[in-house]
């Protein structure tokens, strides 16, 4: 079973879980990492996320920003464990589909999400 990670600053995160409830019914379990200010302690963070992925099967991280110092540490932890992958520029439509991979293979998941995400980003 795949556990989803989301990623980014505090409110963005909880934000995006709260209106979750009104859009998807999900079995998916969902970890949020969120930070509230500027002085992101990388160490800090990376203890944090690992204490909460240990022993879990397999995990999808969803992160705001490539780029970013949590993007930095989220890639060290995916690097170093062949049962995590990860995806940035995390919106609603990424969120849905990835709660509706419930028992759907890391590798699958990862590319539906990322196929849905490209498809979700419209001009007008």
């Amino acid at each position: 079973m795949i556990t989803i990670g989301l990623v980014g600053r505090k409110v963005f995160v909880d934000n995006l879980v709260a209106t979750l409830p009104e859009i998807e019914h999900t079995k998916a379990e969902i970890l949020t990492f969120g930070w509230q200010d500027d002085n992101l302690n990388q160490d800090k963070f990376q203890q944090q996320v690992l204490e909460q992925v240990r022993d879990k099967e397999e995990v999808l991280f969803l992160i705001d920003l490539w780029g970013g110092r949590a993007f930095d540490v989220i890639s060290l932890i995916v690097a170093e464990h062949n049962n995590m992958g990860l995806i940035t520029g995390l919106n609603l439509p990424m969120l849905i589909e990835a709660c509706s991979m419930y028992g759907e293979k890391l590798s699958t998941a990862m590319e539906d999400v990322e196929t849905i995400a490209k498809n979700n980003i419209k001009g007008f």
